[in-house]
């Protein structure tokens, strides 16, 4: 495909970023229907796997296609959201995609579907064809796409997978997703296709009643990863360092990752042309690369004296997991107690985070909060300009802006000779948190 003159690439970044992010209609797959076949159906005949799921999905697509990749297939990868480039959220194992590919693909886009329908697209939808148009160009063995929300009427779900996976089901985004834990099942159950394997991580089966649900499914090949499979089996290769221990949640999503290419392994001409036993040293290399493809997730570095350990999420259920894997890290062998630490953490107002705060209360030495520019960002109840919220009496500090939060998070910890802070709770707070860190110490992350 012929690059464009750089003045256009920029009106395309500038289209995608003027176009609402999501459908402006709600919950249709019309448009997105009619753009993927506009584009020829580009990932139709190609191997692919949908994952879907309330937290875990990220990670367990990732692992997807590290694993994928180390047995020698070349295999593309489409995630959301990014900490700083487009870029991330399209990856080609035996390409390096950057921005103007897919502003080039949107050009593409615009050229080739319709243009009342190309502007009924959102930049989410856009950035789905593009992602499906360009791992189609460099002829993917395997193409692994995370769900964006919910699953039924997301963007992804033009897909025809192979293999459908649910990592987990869990109370979130509630508004547009159901109210229960079945109504949500039922949305993400959307993504799986008649005849066609259905795997379920631990956390998609725990409940009763979601275990009745999903037997009541018909039409469906079910493969279930239990707690069982997963504390037996071994995990040859992970990161022995204390400040390197891998969290129990990225482990399920290895075991379940595993199984899916057990599952893709069983289908008649789909993997069996290769061999795909997993060895220590793949484990090994996976783990290496752990912080390259999941940035932000379930990722520490050491910078000086401090380590931080980052992840990006974002709602109760996966910030307690997240943050049980943090002092895990900090128990000491000798007499398993926990060390002092800090979080920096940039809050929701749509995830609960009243909740998050009243658990992460007993975690932490001291919380440090601040006012995200994001549309959605919590700022807490008690703050008020006119009031000394940096009392010794409180359990947080609140700032307008993340580097003064973690100027202060950074000063609390040289006074009281902390060395671990934790940083999350959402996307945003993890990129602002390597934006500073290489404006201050020029360490990439």
């Amino acid at each position: 495909m012929t690059r464009p003159a750089s003045d256009e690439l920029i009106r395309a970044a500038s289209y995608l970023k003027s176009q609402p992010y999501k459908q402006r209609d709600g919950y249709s797959l019309v448009a997105m229907k009619q753009g993927y076949e506009c584009v020829g159906s580009p990932l139709s005949s190609t191997t692919s796997v949908l994952v879907g799921g309330t937290n875990g999905k990220g990670t367990t697509a990732g692992m997807l296609y590290m694993l994928l990749r180390e047995l020698g297939y070349k295999v593309g990868l489409y995630s959301s959201p990014h900490l700083e480039s487009l870029a991330e959220r399209c990856e080609i194992s035996s390409h390096k995609i950057v921005e103007a590919d897919l502003f080039n693909m949107v050009l593409y886009l615009e050229r080739t579907i319709d243009q009342p329908l190309f502007h009924q697209l959102s930049s989410f939808e856009l950035m789905t064809l593009s992602s499906f148009c360009l791992m189609a160009e460099h002829n993917v063995d395997v193409a692994i796409v995370e769900v964006g929300m919910g699953g039924e009427f997301d963007a992804t779900n033009v897909l025809q997978p192979t293999v459908s996976v649910i990592t987990s089901i869990g109370l979130d985004h509630t508004q547009q997703l159901g109210n229960t834990i079945i109504e949500i099942a039922q949305t993400k159950s959307g993504i799986r296709r008649c005849g066609m394997p259905l795997v379920l991580g631990v956390r998609a089966h725990f409940e009763p009643e979601l275990k009745v649900f999903w037997r009541s499914l018909k039409h469906n090949p079910l493969y279930l990863v239990c707690q069982e499979q997963i504390h037996s089996g071994s995990y040859p290769g992970w990161l022995p360092s204390r400040h390197g221990l891998v969290s129990s949640v990225i482990k399920e999503n290895y075991h379940l990752a595993q199984k899916v290419i057990q599952v893709l392994s069983g289908l008649p001409g789909v993997l069996d042309a290769k061999n795909n036993t997993l060895t220590c040293d793949h484990t090994q290399r996976v783990c290496h690369s752990l912080p390259n493809v999941l940035r932000g997730r379930g990722q520490w570095l050491t910078v000086d004296q401090y380590t931080f350990y980052l992840d990006t999420a974002h709602n109760y259920q996966a910030l307690t997991a997240a943050i049980s894997w943090f002092q895990s890290n900090l128990t000491s062998d000798h007499d398993n107690t926990l060390e002092k630490s800090v979080a920096c953490l940039g809050l929701l107002q749509d995830k609960e985070p009243q909740t998050i705060l009243s658990y992460a209360t007993s975690k932490f030495d001291r919380i440090f909060l601040f006012q995200s520019l994001q549309p959605r960002a919590y700022r807490p109840p008690f703050v008020n300009v006119n009031d000394d919220h940096h009392s010794q009496h409180l359990t947080y500090n609140w700032s307008e802006s993340f580097s003064e939060a973690m100027n202060l998070c950074l000063n609390h910890m040289a006074e009281h000779k902390i060395s671990a802070c934790f940083v999350g709770g959402s996307f945003n707070t993890v990129a602002l948190f390597i934006k500073y860190i290489r404006k201050r110490w020029q360490v990439n992350v």
